[in-house]
């Protein structure tokens, strides 16, 4: 495999953490709570949401003493963004 083709292969592939990241978003914009296995897994989730805000549709992370960073939950837009970056 060439390096262009794992650099696709690492863009497309869908993770657990854009998973998560979706669930956020959803919350966060309906404020319907997900189904959990646990309470410890509903816990957990609750603690990770209160880093993330939604502002004008858009999903961003804060992080303590830093501007807040838009999270990019679509595929194309971190394509772009990473080979603007890289030109």
């Amino acid at each position: 495999m060439e390096r262009s083709d794992e650099a696709s292969v690492l863009l497309t592939a869908t993770t657990a953490q854009d998973d998560t990241l979706r669930t956020i978003h959803k919350f966060l914009t309906t404020s319907v709570l997900p189904e959990f296995t646990s309470t410890a897994a509903r816990y957990k989730f609750m603690k990770k949401v209160q880093r993330y805000f939604v502002q004008d549709s858009h999903m961003y992370r804060q992080y303590p003493n830093r501007i807040p960073v838009r999270v990019l939950l679509e595929e194309s837009a971190r394509r772009k963004v990473l080979e603007e970056a890289h030109e």
